[in-house]
């Protein structure tokens, strides 16, 4: 009992260290004075309103924007058929190979964005834009691979063999058996990768 309480008064203590900080910053982003002050003086949406009114926030914050949209929309039509054959096929190496596909999450973001920005941009010669895409699909992918995959580990493949057995097409079934049955996963990957990116 008293171990669970010790636990107890942990955790709360890690939630609040976490939380508090986070709420103080949210109400100062409301405060209307001219100075950083906590409590704040009044209420205002000007820093808001103040942010938005710079061209080249709004310009930064839309590319922003269609780069994560980009990068997810690709992670899904890649990571889709990815985690299917992964989940379909019978090999032997198979959690070594979903391992290597979760591998970007492992290393930060900052490495990768320097290792590309080297690799892409100075050596290739690739436009930037492009390289900022390659980045942010290289990271969203294994959230993809992940989440679609674990939602096909939950189908039963044998549905798609018994419409395969009525005459539906191997592509066919995919998508009038497989996906519909899967919009879930595929709703929470977009999700996870376009918060990612």
């Amino acid at each position: 009992m008293r171990k669970n309480k010790l636990l107890t008064i942990f955790a709360g203590l890690v939630f609040a260290f976490l939380i508090i900080p986070l709420i103080i910053i949210t109400v100062t982003a409301f405060g209307g004075g001219n100075a950083i002050t906590f409590p704040i003086e009044s209420f205002s949406m000007k820093w808001f309103l103040n942010v938005f009114s710079l061209k080249s926030f709004r310009k930064s914050f839309l590319t922003s924007l269609e780069i994560a949209f980009l990068a997810t929309f690709i992670a899904l039509l890649v990571g889709i058929p990815a985690a299917y054959a992964l989940a379909r096929s019978g090999m032997k190496g198979k959690g070594i190979l979903k391992s290597v596909f979760l591998s970007p999450t492992i290393v930060p973001g900052i490495v990768i964005g320097f290792v590309l920005y080297q690799f892409l941009v100075l050596s290739l010669r690739i436009p930037v834009y492009a390289g900022l895409l390659a980045g942010h699909f290289m990271v969203t992918l294994p959230y993809v691979i992940r989440v679609v995959g674990s939602s096909l580990d939950q189908f039963d493949f044998s549905v798609e063999e018994a419409a395969w057995s009525l005459g539906c097409g191997k592509i066919s079934a995919f998508f009038k058996v497989v996906l519909p049955n899967i919009t879930s996963g595929i709703s929470a990957a977009f999700m996870l990768a376009f918060i990612n990116s």
